[in-house]
């Protein structure tokens, strides 16, 4: 068990490096899915409309929120 959640917190940390540096490229939208989806793998989600339905909100209503409410912008990345 004590493996499994090492496994899991490195997976993490791994992916949540590696969510930085292909915001800069992708940016915030295309990410940010990408990078809940695997967390919510790694952390044992695996019911399917969970992992279809819920990080497009987050980031869409996160988006949105920084974008139009705030008035802070996203990146919007290099490739797009």
């Amino acid at each position: 068990l004590e493996l499994t959640i090492a496994l899991a917190l490195f997976g993490m940390l791994a992916a949540f490096v590696i969510y930085i540096y292909l915001t800069t490229f992708f940016g915030y939208i295309i990410a940010t899915m990408a990078f809940m989806l695997l967390a919510f793998f790694l952390l044992g989600v695996r019911a399917i409309w969970t992992l279809i339905l819920v990080p497009p909100l987050i980031t869409f209503a996160t988006y949105f929120l920084f974008g139009s409410v705030l008035n802070i912008y996203l990146p919007s990345g290099s490739l797009f």
